[in-house]
C-alpha cells in the first residue's frame, strides 16, 4: 500500500490517522478519497486528511437523510395514490402484469382497493406513481408541476448512484459549489412536499451532519466549505 501514499502525495496527515485512512481507502476506494483530495488542491498548497474524511463522511451522511426522506415522500404518495383511485383489474393482474395507466380510475368506493396491490407490482416504481399522478391531475391536483416531479426524481437517482452528492462528476471550485447550491434546491423542494410532521426532523438531520445535534445556533460548524448552509424552515441561509 506505499503506493497509496504517492498518489497523496500533497496530503497532511497525521501517524495516528494513517491506519485509519489506508482502511478507508479499502473499503470507500482510493479514487473517492482523491476527487475530493483534487478539489481541495484546487485552492490549497496541500489537504488535510482530517478534512478529506470529514467531506466524505458529511457526503454520506447527507445522502442517508436523503434516502431515508426521499422514500417517505414515496409511501406519502403511495398513500394519497392507494387512496383516491383504483384499478379496473383483478389483484393477480395487477400484481404480475405492467401498470396500464388506462386503467387506473378515480375511486368509487372505500372498502377495498385493487391498486394497493399495484405496491407488490416489481413495475410500479416512483416513476409509474408519477405517472399516475400526472395523468390524473384533473380529478386529483397535488399542485405538483412536471418541473417539480423531475426535481424529485433527479434527486433520488443522485442518492441512489452512492457517488458524492455534493460534488458529483464536477472538477472546478465554480461547478462544484453550482452543484452544491442546485442540491440545496432540490432540498428544499423535498421538504415543501414532505408532510407538515416530518419537516422539522429532516431540517435537523439535514443540519445535524455539520452541527452538533444539529443546532447551528450555538454549535460551530465541522466544515466550512463543500458542506450545505444552514437548513431553516425550508430554506439555506
Amino acid at each position: 500500500m506505499k503506493d497509496i501514499f504517492e498518489l497523496f502525495s500533497k496530503m497532511d496527515i497525521e501517524d495516528n490517522e494513517k491506519d485509519t485512512f489506508l482502511n478507508y481507502i479499502r473499503l470507500k476506494g482510493r479514487f473517492l478519497h482523491k476527487q475530493v483530495y483534487d478539489t481541495i488542491l484546487l485552492t490549497d498548497k496541500s489537504a488535510k486528511y482530517s478534512e478529506i474524511s470529514r467531506i466524505i463522511r458529511y457526503d454520506k451522511h447527507i445522502r442517508d437523510v436523503l434516502y431515508k426522506y426521499l422514500s417517505a415522500l414515496e409511501e406519502q404518495w403511495r398513500a394519497i395514490a392507494f387512496d383516491n383511485f383504483d384499478y379496473e383489474s383483478d389483484k393477480n393482474e395487477v400484481i404480475k402484469k405492467e401498470i396500464d395507466l388506462s386503467k387506473v380510475s378515480v375511486k368509487k368506493q372505500f372498502a377495498d382497493s385493487t391498486f394497493y396491490w399495484s405496491s407488490y407490482n416489481k413495475s410500479f416504481t416512483l416513476n409509474k406513481l408519477i405517472d399516475v399522478f400526472k395523468a390524473n391531475r384533473y380529478t386529483l391536483d397535488l399542485n405538483i408541476t412536471d418541473e417539480m416531479y423531475q426535481t424529485i426524481k433527479t434527486l433520488r437517482n443522485s442518492v441512489m448512484h452512492h457517488n458524492l452528492i455534493m460534488f458529483s462528476y464536477k472538477t472546478t471550485v465554480e461547478d462544484v459549489n453550482h452543484e452544491i447550491e442546485s442540491l440545496e434546491s432540490k432540498i428544499s423542494l423535498l421538504w415543501k412536499l414532505l408532510d407538515d410532521n416530518m419537516k422539522e426532523a429532516f431540517e435537523k438531520a439535514i443540519n445535524m451532519g455539520n452541527y452538533k445535534g444539529g443546532d447551528f445556533e450555538n454549535q460551530l460548524p465541522n466544515l466550512n466549505r463543500y458542506c450545505l448552509r444552514r437548513f431553516s424552515h425550508g430554506v439555506f441561509i
